[in-house]
């Protein structure tokens, strides 16, 4: 199959991305647990690759499928990989002026999906002065958390404020883009999984109004230094987060709660976007005292801000991706609108397999992080109950991603003339 810079190719890529920082990110959590922590940078590498080559990018198709005329776009595909990859090895080398160039490239790339940005805030299932409102304070942190990311290296930031430098640029990329452009798609594509209307535009609303809001305040607070900004920030998102998984599950429920491998994906991650948020409170509470009321590592860390990489934003874009990849596959390799039909339901059947172990493999690899984290108070990190915990959630998360990654192939090797003859 060819690489045709189609939304396709955004959404394969994407996901070697994240395949390929997981996998860092697993030697990452290994290294900890085992006493032999990794350096500062493999932890960069793990964070862009995944966030910046991975996750954004299958935003940016996710972005382009949208459009009615599916076109090929080599320059935003190419500048988004490149830029990555540019970025990696400058982190890598410590080359401050490659890390700029390739900041600047990747905001480029982007620049041509302000029409897509903007067709997803006139299409949006929630319509009005808060969908603006919220695609704004979205878009606005892609801009500010790419210029942060470029600033940071250019010495544009004075050294007192590079921590809040480093801070504004992942939060306003990971919270403020990411986080708030998936919710605003399931707003408007969970319905269409399941053929139904969301349950309430009401609800909607107010989850538009709410998380950008906190956002903004928790923000602020890490700005500041200041927990009792962002403790009233993080209440305001976790507010808004109850909303949306209420209203995400009342959806499912009214249709009679089917089984379906894209909606259940996105269900599970609704549950885990309210405990990622909760417990960024409770990391906050936690560091109202000197010392902490708890004890609170990188193990700890990376624990809770996995909870929403992997728990939300993995399985949420997982559930996209199942719902749309035998249909963009299908478009791409067969012009018969005869051969379509079968090809499609083929690539459906496929897509759809071991969808359960996936999404338990997945799910219960995430919660043994927090396990981990757990054990750790109780136990020193050589304790077998530490190890046992690590490497179970480590084989576990290997095989939810290793079973999406050989559907994955399956699907794109299926030949659509065999589907169309079965």
């Amino acid at each position: 199959m060819t690489l045709s810079y189609r939304p396709l190719s955004f959404l394969i890529m994407g996901f070697v991305w994240v395949l390929l920082a997981s996998l860092i990110g697993l030697s990452l959590f290994l290294g900890m647990t085992m006493g032999h922590p990794h350096g500062q940078i493999i932890r960069s590498l793990h964070v862009h690759g995944a966030l910046v080559g991975g996750v954004m990018q299958i935003i940016a198709g996710l972005l382009l499928a949208g459009r009615e005329q599916r076109t090929s776009e080599p320059v935003i595909f190419i500048g988004l990989n490149f830029g990555t990859l540019g970025l990696l090895i400058a982190q890598a080398h410590g080359h401050f002026p490659l890390m700029s160039l390739s900041a600047i490239v990747l905001i480029s790339a982007f620049i041509p999906l302000r029409g897509d940005l903007l067709r997803q805030i006139r299409h949006s299932a929630v319509s009005g002065m808060t969908s603006y409102w919220f695609y704004g304070i979205a878009l606005t942190s892609l801009a500010g958390g790419l210029l942060a990311g470029a600033a940071v290296p250019l010495k544009l930031i004075p050294y007192a404020y590079l921590g809040q430098g480093r801070l504004a640029h992942i939060h306003l990329l990971a919270q403020g883009f990411v986080l708030l452009m998936i919710i605003g798609a399931m707003h408007t594509e969970f319905p269409v999984f399941l053929n139904t209307r969301l349950h309430s535009l009401t609800l909607g609303q107010l989850t538009y109004a709410l998380l950008p809001l906190g956002f903004v305040v928790l923000l602020a607070g890490f700005l500041t230094g200041n927990l009792w900004v962002q403790i009233p920030g993080g209440a305001l998102m976790l507010a808004g987060s109850i909303l949306y998984s209420y209203n995400i599950v009342r959806t499912w429920m009214a249709v009679g709660r089917p089984r379906k491998p894209a909606s259940d994906l996105c269900l599970i991650a609704t549950f885990y976007l309210v405990v990622a948020i909760a417990c960024g409170i409770l990391v906050s509470v936690n560091a109202l005292e000197n010392p902490p009321f708890v004890p609170f590592g990188s193990l700890h860390l990376a624990a809770y801000t996995h909870l929403a990489f992997i728990g939300f934003m993995v399985l949420s874009l997982l559930g996209a991706m199942t719902d749309l990849l035998p249909s963009l596959v299908a478009e791409e390799r067969t012009r018969s609108n005869k051969k379509r039909g079968p090809y499609e339901a083929a690539l459906t059947a496929i897509i759809g397999r071991w969808s359960p172990i996936q999404l338990w493999m997945l799910s219960v690899g995430t919660m043994s992080m927090v396990l981990v984290a757990a054990l750790v108070w109780q136990y020193p990190l050589n304790a077998w109950p530490v190890k046992a915990a690590a490497w179970a959630g480590e084989v576990m998360l290997l095989i939810g991603l290793g079973l999406f990654t050989v559907k994955l192939v399956q699907v794109l090797i299926e030949d659509p003339e065999r589907a169309s003859q079965s």
